[in-house]
């Protein structure tokens, strides 16, 4: 099994929080003998980071090009929209030749990959109440077909609102 991970923003793979999960999870994949690769979508503004690359058997590519995000908001959308075209060319060549599961993991703008059609399992480490961040939620969780969820009272929630599959934290 082919595991592609999607992630924006977090600086794979020397971002904070979110990139040092992530690389947890590849690990673990790793060694349950998946192949893993991330692919990070419109850069970063994180430093340290090459263009291809890999850590401890996980892969990973920034897309479109480079890590370094562009400071203008034109450039950064223009660079995002670039980088999900390449990853959705990336994946469905993969899926020719092997099963491939796509992860997307928290990140800016991770609506945006709703477009993106073998998505199957989203991680879910954060629920918003508010309305300024549920945006997320509602426009990119229907079309996933799992949940990865890391706490109990997000599982409900998931459940609540979604009815998919959802695992246990």
């Amino acid at each position: 099994m082919h595991i592609i991970c999607l992630c924006t923003g977090i600086g794979f793979p020397n971002g904070m929080a979110a990139a040092k999960r992530l690389m947890l999870i590849c690990r673990g994949l790793v060694e349950a003998g998946a192949t893993c690769t991330v692919f990070h979508i419109g850069g970063t503004d994180f430093d340290g980071n090459e263009a291809v690359g890999s850590v401890d058997g996980v892969s990973y590519r920034y897309l479109p090009t480079t890590p370094r995000r562009p400071s203008s908001r034109l450039g950064r959308g223009i660079k995002f929209l670039m980088g999900i075209i390449r990853a959705i060319w990336l994946i469905n060549r993969s899926a020719r030749r092997q099963k491939v599961c796509v992860y997307a993991c928290t990140g800016p703008h991770l609506h945006a990959l709703k477009c993106i059609k073998p998505l199957k399992i989203i991680e879910c480490n954060e629920w918003f109440p508010e309305e300024k961040k549920k945006h997320m939620r509602d426009k990119l969780y229907p079309f996933a077909d799992a949940f990865v969820a890391i706490s109990q009272p997000i599982h409900q929630n998931l459940c609540n609102q979604f009815k998919p599959h959802v695992s246990p934290f």
